[in-house]
């Protein structure tokens, strides 16, 4: 049963990457977005990206223009059960030149405008993932997608973020690991960023606390700590289970 699992998954995530490709065939695809309205109709989604671009603009670590995609980005609820997944990007049927449609799971609709956020930020990476290979043409593998995507959600849960905001999280967490699907995630991201920042203050004789996330070291040890943690948990959505 495992290996007929693993082919058909593995049939989806070829025919996801194949329909990308013969998508960006299309001469209607226009890969910038000149978007000025959100293309969302749920609130929470509008709060959410409004909160994740409010953020990321303060942060001296954005270039001018990175949030200018999110206008450009659809989010609808579905759900995701089979996927195993907190949301999910690709392109179907309602994806059409300048709209993007990201899907998240029903469980969502009871989580408040950070929680969101935080997963808008990984979910999005996936967008922009999406619209680098336009350009390069430079495919990424599914586990490196994922990767890549897990780091920006580091960086908005705790850069973006202030640590009143942070605290909150992770009280929640503590006080009921199991309330909402979310928190297993970003629980492994809390421990991933600790782990990272003491090690790399041990190693480098650096402040532990001081803006850890751009420290020397920091992402040499959490690189390794992320990549891990995607090939435990990633392997039946990216066909290499």
């Amino acid at each position: 049963m495992k290996w007929l699992v693993a082919v058909l998954l593995f049939i989806v995530v070829t025919f996801i990457a194949f329909s990308w490709k013969n998508y960006l065939k299309e001469e209607s695809f226009n890969s910038n977005c000149d978007s000025s309205t959100s293309q969302n109709d749920f609130p929470e989604f509008v709060r959410g990206f409004s909160l994740l671009s409010q953020r990321l603009r303060e942060s001296e670590h954005y270039p001018e223009g990175w949030t200018d995609l999110y206008n450009c980005i659809r989010v609808e609820y579905k759900d995701l059960s089979t996927y195993k997944a907190e949301g999910v990007f690709y392109l179907d049927k309602k994806s059409k030149a300048n709209v993007y449609t990201i899907y998240v799971d029903n469980s969502y609709k009871a989580s408040d405008d950070v929680l969101t956020a935080s997963l808008l930020s990984h979910e999005t990476m996936h967008v922009r993932q999406l619209k680098n290979f336009q350009l390069d043409g430079v495919e990424m593998s599914c586990i490196d997608s994922e990767i890549d995507a897990f780091k920006q959600q580091i960086i908005f849960l705790f850069l973006a973020l202030n640590e009143e905001e942070q605290k909150s999280i992770l009280a929640r967490i503590i006080q009921d690991p199991s309330s909402n699907t979310a928190y297993f995630s970003i629980a492994k991201l809390f421990e991933i960023k600790e782990n990272a920042a003491v090690k790399a203050a041990e190693k480098y004789k650096v402040d532990s606390n001081e803006d850890s996330l751009y420290a020397k070291g920091f992402w040499e040890i959490a690189n390794v700590d992320v990549e891990k943690m995607v090939r435990e948990n990633y392997k039946e959505q990216c066909g290499e289970g």
